[in-house]
């Protein structure tokens, strides 16, 4: 085929483009519009209700609010799916015969009883049950650790719906062998779109550690909490950037004079400052979920990256990091590291040009033009 126009069915409105997963929705679909690509964009959303900046790159926009009551929590089906229909979905999505990307497979509950003439895409932006158990184990909270697991094994159930997929994108090259390990033929490796257009070009040395993450989710609290048992143990700076914060956490910051919170708004610039004057950009998991999109922002416009394995399974993106795991590793690598001037540029650029979002928007469409 020769591809023209698509349908992109999103979880979340993806403006702002403020975290992980609409990072991805959002790019993906401005750098498709600058290649000529007609967009027919679908968006369930809760709060995030501008769609204005969104306009310019679409041709149409629909709108789809979220059904949170009580009776979807009960459902079979996963709440985080359930909760994204609509009556009207479909008859907006048969409307013309442009193929459907879904964001997700909390994006897709329109397959379950409804068959499409037109080709379906589902960009999978992680293996949605394994997310959901790694949660569950991060979550302090008993009855939050309950929910988080009966959506997994409600996920686990519900992923077959995969089988009605042409053609499934995961983003990382972990995910994409689970994905063809169990759908065969349809799975193709694609990058998250970050949009990054070069690596920024900055000083030998920066003045501290930055870590920056949604701190609303269990994972990442987590994670804070055993980047600042390393930041006890030596003399260096920390700022931990986040939009938000748990109270709890800003007591434990207030202990340390090494260690400060920012607060991060909408539009990323507080964020881009740390990133430029940030020596050490400092990054944890506690669950392999493929490759965080984080990992892009902080290689693109920071110096030195430091994260543990389950930041990313990208060999490639892994050989421009310190790789630490350990609280004595992490510790030990961060010494070592503030003592080191950066000069990784050329390195950064030659690696980093395949990640490049206009790069990955051809790539796009050369997997659909070839597949469908």
């Amino acid at each position: 085929m020769n591809l023209k126009n698509i349908q992109i069915v999103s979880f979340n409105n993806p403006y702002p483009p403020n975290y992980g997963g609409v990072i991805d929705v959002f790019y993906k679909i401005k750098y498709l519009h600058r290649l000529d690509i007609e967009i027919y964009l679908h968006i369930f959303y809760d709060d995030r209700i501008d769609i204005e900046n969104l306009k310019p790159f679409c041709k149409d926009i629909y709108l789809y609010k979220r059904d949170k009551s009580f009776i979807k929590f009960i459902s079979k089906i996963p709440f985080c799916v359930s909760s994204r229909t609509s009556n009207q979905i479909y008859k907006n999505l048969i409307k013309n015969n442009a193929p459907i990307l879904f964001e997700g497979l909390q994006s897709t509950q329109v397959l379950i009883n409804n068959s499409f003439k037109n080709k379906i895409i589902v960009r999978t932006h992680n293996i949605e049950h394994n997310y959901y158990f790694g949660l569950a184990k991060s979550e302090a909270n008993i009855f939050l650790k309950a929910m988080y697991f009966i959506e997994g094994e409600k996920l686990r159930k519900f992923e077959s719906i995969l089988n009605k997929a042409n053609i499934i994108l995961p983003l990382s090259r972990g995910e994409f062998d689970y994905f063809n390990k169990n759908y065969k033929g349809k799975a193709h490796f694609l990058p998250v779109f970050h949009g990054n257009d070069k690596v920024d070009d900055l000083s030998i040395k920066g003045d501290f550690a930055l870590y920056h993450g949604d701190l609303s989710i269990s994972d990442n609290i987590k994670a804070v909490r055993f980047i600042i048992s390393i930041f006890e143990k030596v003399s260096h700076q920390l700022v931990i950037a986040s939009s938000n914060i748990p109270t709890s956490l800003l007591k434990i910051i207030d202990k340390y004079d090494n260690i400060q919170f920012s607060k991060l708004e909408k539009d990323n610039s507080i964020l881009n400052k740390l990133f430029a004057k940030a020596h050490i950009n400092i990054l944890f998991s506690n669950q392999q979920s493929g490759t965080k999109l984080k990992v892009f922002n902080s290689l693109f416009k920071g110096r030195f990256c430091v994260i543990n394995n389950n930041i990313t399974d990208d060999k490639e993106i892994l050989s421009l990091c310190e790789i630490a795991e350990t609280k004595e590793e992490f510790i030990y690598v961060v010494n070592k590291v503030f003592e080191k001037e950066y000069k990784q540029l050329q390195k950064r650029e030659a690696v980093l040009k395949n990640y490049a979002p206009l790069g990955l928007a051809n790539n796009f469409i050369d997997i659909l033009n070839k597949n469908l």
